[in-house]
């Protein structure tokens, strides 16, 4: 009874920190979406910010996150073109769906074209930089747990000896 419920208690764990990396994800998402809303709004010299639209943002930022998490969904190890091409689709996704988000909500009507031609400006190198930098943080965090399972290995072999 214990193991089982250990097991569920552990399932559960797992889906929840999904959930909390998709969270983090959104909200940086919708609120680096928000800001440059709201940045090229000010740089035409337009106030007001719409709940709506920043609702909206963060309801994109949220889809967003979980579309790319599903992209990665299985944790193992991709051949090197079926990551390229995951790389690809993760990076697309957003520019993907903000585009036509964009138009379909009505976020830039009244305002110039140069706000909506800003906002995906500025977005585009957004996701790949984010891309770019998740990257290198998970390598990170490889490099070191594979560093911290050698030390591992070297102690559990110099105590077996011994």
């Amino acid at each position: 009874m214990i193991r089982k419920c250990k097991e569920i208690i552990s399932k559960w764990e797992h889906y929840i920190r999904i959930e909390m990396e998709a969270e983090v994800m959104a909200c940086v998402h919708g609120y680096a979406m928000i800001l440059t809303w709201l940045f090229m709004k000010f740089v035409v010299g337009e106030d007001g910010v719409s709940l709506l639209y920043v609702v909206e943002m963060g309801f994109l930022g949220y889809l967003l996150a979980w579309l790319q998490r599903l992209v990665f969904w299985k944790e193992k190890a991709y051949s090197i073109r079926e990551y390229r091409l995951r790389e690809i689709v993760w990076c697309a996704l957003p520019l993907v769906l903000t585009f036509p988000a964009g138009k379909i909500l009505g976020w830039f009507a009244g305002l110039p074209a140069v706000c909506e031609w800003g906002f995906y400006g500025l977005l585009v190198p957004y996701y790949i930089v984010m891309w770019i930098m998740m990257k290198r943080f998970f390598r990170k965090d490889t490099r070191q747990l594979n560093e911290l399972l050698d030390e591992y290995k070297a102690d559990s072999g110099n105590r077996s000896e011994e």
